[in-house]
């Protein structure tokens, strides 16, 4: 049995009263690059799972402290490199991580995620739905439907890569 918060409830019941489309395929030409390529992108505002995957967002971001290599951003990044202590013979790397969310596998993506959240079950708040997040983590991860030039396709392989935006607070 899953439970769920009255305030978790509210947001699903607000949202899912909507009106929702299905999510569209589109190439973003990369004008940097020579020749020019195209980045695949599926356009998912306003569709039903942009619900689930809000609410997943929202709740994971309850999480993040507990990912010791997380970095909020470049600037942190910066900052921690240049209060490293490190020898004078010491070098840095970078690497630029390519296709890096198609390439997860979903089953073991969503079996990680259940281990992290049983690990560290005594550092996560008593009131996280973890059975309720992974089961709409599941859905949401397994029904990447889109459709392109009037056909629908459902992706098989790799998670989908949500795009930087700034959603409504569930």
């Amino acid at each position: 049995m899953l439970s769920i918060t009255e305030v978790a409830n509210t947001y699903f019941k607000r949202s899912l009263t909507a009106t929702f489309r299905l999510p569209i395929f589109y190439g973003l030409p990369k004008v940097h690059k020579v020749p020019m390529s195209l980045r695949p992108a599926v356009s998912s505002t306003n569709s039903l799972l942009s619900v689930f995957s809000t609410w997943l967002d929202y709740r994971m971001k309850e999480l993040i402290h507990l990912v010791p290599s997380h970095l909020k951003d470049s600037n942190s990044f910066i900052q921690e490199v240049k209060e490293l202590q490190l020898p004078d013979n010491a070098l840095l790397f970078t690497a630029d991580a390519q296709l890096m969310y198609t390439n997860i596998d979903v089953d073991r993506g969503i079996s990680s995620i259940k281990h992290f959240l049983i690990s560290n079950r005594d550092r996560i708040f008593t009131n996280f739905p973890s059975n309720l997040f992974l089961e709409i983590l599941e859905i949401v991860v397994k029904n990447n439907i889109f459709s392109l030039a009037n056909t629908y396709w459902l992706q098989l392989t790799g998670t989908a890569m949500a795009p930087l935006q700034r959603a409504p607070t569930p």
